[in-house]
């Protein structure tokens, strides 16, 4: 799921330190956050917890069988999802 791929690209870049490919800076069209690898591992760390806990409440409202939750939870999840989109496309 999306929230695995972000937890890989933030132990890539955040705990391994694997940045070389990477165009930091003001390059073409980068968002906000390229600036440095520190503030784009924190901003892809905010964004795997927003989803990690938006799929553990869903998983939750499943377990209980609470269609109301489970509803909140796609809901919260479609927020999150389109909270992602917006941020990637801010730029400078």
């Amino acid at each position: 799921s999306l929230t695995c791929l972000c937890f890989i690209e933030w132990w890539t870049v955040g705990v391994n330190k694997e940045t070389g490919s990477y165009p930091w800076g003001h390059v073409k069209d980068n968002p906000w956050y390229y600036d440095n690898p520190t503030l784009y591992a924190a901003v892809v760390l905010i964004e795997t917890l927003l989803l990690a806990v938006t799929v553990a409440f869903a998983c939750w409202a499943l377990w209980q069988k609470n269609k109301t939750k489970l509803l909140y939870a796609f809901v919260g999840g479609l927020l999150v999802l389109f909270m992602i989109i917006i941020n990637g496309n801010i730029q400078h």
